[in-house]
């Protein structure tokens, strides 16, 4: 019960932190610079409320659908429509990771110091506004709410959550999740997400004394 008890007490005071929170974005110029390789590569822009897909093939239309999300397919890529968005997010989608990261060596450096730029469900590159990471949000949060980082434990299963796993006192990759991402992390856990990875951590590192 104590434990549900703090769950919800956070879920509380995350609203209010979150409500309050200036969001950093990515320049219109930054994007439009990046807009050049849309003509061979399918993409997502995100801004606060809703999800931009150009090229998207039928999956990535499905994976939307699943996620009950707001979106909108564009035939024409341009930027027009987005000069007054507050733009969070922007991706390059496609499911394979060697090319991806072809792409991103490739990316010239002055477009490169724009960003902060990572890869997650092994299909997307990811640019994000320069300093935001999971890693960077979990630090934040800890010192926001007076809780030593030694003190929290990150889970996660793929690159972008690389800084977050890094940066928590416990850092934990779920199993069958990249082997580059299991050796950086304290531990592994036995299942992946589907399952019961979370509960194999809650239940080794959080509970345990409680029996």
């Amino acid at each position: 019960m104590e434990l549900q008890n703090n769950i919800y007490n956070y879920e509380c005071t995350l609203k209010k932190v979150l409500s309050s929170y200036k969001v950093r974005q990515i320049s219109l110029w930054a994007l439009d610079m990046c807009g050049v390789l849309i003509s061979i590569l399918a993409a997502m822009i995100f801004t606060l409320n809703h999800c931009y897909l150009f090229k998207p093939d039928p999956t990535e239309i499905a994976r939307k659908k699943a996620q009950k999300a707001a979106f909108t397919v564009i035939d024409d890529y341009h930027m027009d429509f987005l000069k007054n968005e507050k733009i969070a997010k922007f991706l390059y989608v496609k499911p394979d990771m060697d090319y991806l990261k072809s792409v991103e060596q490739d990316l010239p450096e002055d477009i490169k110091k724009q960003f902060s730029i990572s890869y997650s469900s092994y299909r997307y590159l990811e640019f994000n506004p320069l300093g935001v990471s999971k890693g960077a949000a979990l630090k934040w949060l800890a010192d926001y709410l007076h809780i030593d980082k030694q003190n929290v434990i990150a889970i996660g299963d793929n690159y972008n959550d690389v800084s977050m796993i890094q940066e928590a006192g416990l850092g934990v990759c779920v199993a069958g999740g990249a082997q580059d991402i299991q050796a950086i992390s304290d531990y592994v856990t036995t299942v992946d997400y589907d399952q019961g990875a979370v509960k194999e951590v809650i239940e080794k590192f959080i509970l345990k004394g409680e029996k």
